[in-house]
């Protein structure tokens, strides 16, 4: 991976539970973890039935360097639009991350 690809800043965000609101349910937040520079690929997308409602699903591949702290309940958030992490693979001996993403 040529380090000079890493021309997309992203945020990512890390899924945190909070306290409970007035009906006892947990808050989930998303604080920023980091803004960093990413590889991207799209993917392209599909179309999927869920709740009895068509889901348009968007597929990314995100690659940014390596990180300790990025997992799949960590998101990523780019261009006003939300992605979910699916998938983690390292590339390199800890040199690279691939986040393979999911945006809804």
């Amino acid at each position: 991976m040529n380090p000079g690809k890493l021309d997309t800043k992203i945020t990512l965000e890390n899924r945190t539970v909070g306290s409970t609101n007035a009906f006892g349910e947990p808050v989930v937040t998303f604080p920023t973890l980091a803004i960093v520079y990413a590889s991207l690929e799209d993917k392209g997308g599909k179309e999927k039935e869920e709740a009895e409602k068509d889901t348009a699903i968007g597929k990314a591949v995100f690659i940014i360097r390596f990180r300790t702290d990025v997992s799949t309940t960590t998101r990523i958030s780019y261009n006003s639009e939300i992605y979910d992490i699916r998938a983690i693979n390292e590339h390199g001996r800890k040199r690279f991350l691939e986040l393979i993403t999911e945006k809804r």
